[in-house]
């Protein structure tokens, strides 16, 4: 039962963390826009935020980061990973990045 508890309030803390973080992206993509940042540079950014959270998301749960960004969408972290928009996504597992 306890576990199941802190299951449940470190997946809402991950959520609403979420929430925050998708708020400010876009209004950091408007701005962007305005700054000369293509449409697709900026969808790449908030795709590559979008992974990286759910990256947090797991190693929260799993206690390590994904073998693969494919992981996250086998055991449902995601419904699919975003489109690279034309560079594919590089991943270091080691450090949890993705560029």
């Amino acid at each position: 039962m306890l576990k199941k508890r802190g299951f449940i309030i470190l997946l809402l803390i991950a959520l609403i963390y979420w929430g925050f973080f998708f708020a400010d992206q876009v209004m950091d993509s408007s701005q962007k826009e305005r700054e000369g940042f293509t449409t697709a540079e900026s969808r790449r950014e908030t795709a590559l935020k979008v992974i990286e959270n759910q990256m947090e998301v797991f190693m929260i749960i799993e206690g390590r980061y994904p073998d693969s960004l494919e992981e996250l969408v086998e055991k449902e972290y995601m419904e699919a990973l975003p489109d690279p928009k034309g560079r594919p996504w590089e991943y270091d597992q080691s450090a949890g990045r993705v560029k």
